[in-house]
């Protein structure tokens, strides 16, 4: 994962990588707020694979709705 970071990272594009100690739901409110491209999983074995998981990225809707600068804190 660090080399494709940085192949696209060399071509400008932006990459946001976490841990893999990252809790399913930020995951999950990342891709919901960023609206990303493309989203890249790894896991180092089968038993921490997580298909379930990958499904419900790929099905859920990117990006958020809320126009930038509108957040209120």
């Amino acid at each position: 994962m660090e080399v494709l970071a940085a192949a696209l990272a060399e071509r400008g594009i932006p990459v946001r990588t976490f841990g893999g100690a990252l809790p399913v739901e930020s995951l999950v409110a990342a891709v919901h707020r960023t609206g990303p491209a493309a989203v890249g999983s790894w896991a180092q074995s089968r038993t921490t694979a997580s298909r379930p998981l990958a499904q419900h990225v790929a099905a859920m809707e990117w990006g958020c709705a809320v126009p930038a600068g509108s957040r209120s804190s």
